[in-house]
C-alpha cells in the first residue's frame, strides 16, 4: 500500500490536485478540508471512507465531500487518477502555480515562459 503520486497546479484562486494511484489498494489517508469541494474521479474506481460507511465509484464521476468530513480514498483498480478541485478562500489565497508541461503550444503564456525558464 502506498499514497498515491500528487502533481498540484493553482490558475485564478483554484486549486487541483491530481491524485494518480499507481496500484490497487493505494490510499490517501484520512483527512478533512474546512470547506466542501468536488473531487473527480477521471480513471478507475474508489472506494471512500467517511466514518463507518463506504462508498464505491467506477469513472468517469465527480464526488462531492462535505467540510469537516474526515474521508479516506483507496484505489481499488491499478492507474486510478482522481483530481481534488476547489476555490482558495481568505488566507489560502495565492498565486498561480502552473506547471510549464500543462499550457498548450500557441499559448502567450507558454512563450513567455520560454524566455524565462532556464532548461
Amino acid at each position: 500500500m502506498a499514497e498515491p503520486i500528487p502533481k498540484i497546479g493553482i490558475a485564478s484562486n483554484v486549486f487541483v490536485r491530481q491524485m494518480t494511484f499507481v496500484n490497487a489498494g493505494d490510499v490517501e489517508l484520512g483527512h478533512k478540508h474546512a470547506f466542501d469541494h468536488l473531487s473527480l474521479l477521471a480513471v478507475g474506481s474508489i472506494k471512500i471512507r467517511i466514518g463507518a460507511d463506504e462508498s464505491t465509484f467506477q469513472a468517469p464521476h465527480m464526488v462531492f465531500i462535505r467540510a469537516d468530513q474526515e474521508h479516506e480514498i483507496t484505489a481499488m483498480e491499478p492507474s486510478t487518477t482522481m483530481f481534488c478541485i476547489h476555490g482558495l478562500r481568505g488566507d489560502n489565497k495565492t498565486d498561480d502555480l502552473i506547471d510549464p508541461a500543462m499550457i498548450p503550444r500557441g499559448s502567450a503564456l507558454r512563450e513567455f515562459l520560454k524566455q524565462v525558464v532556464v532548461t
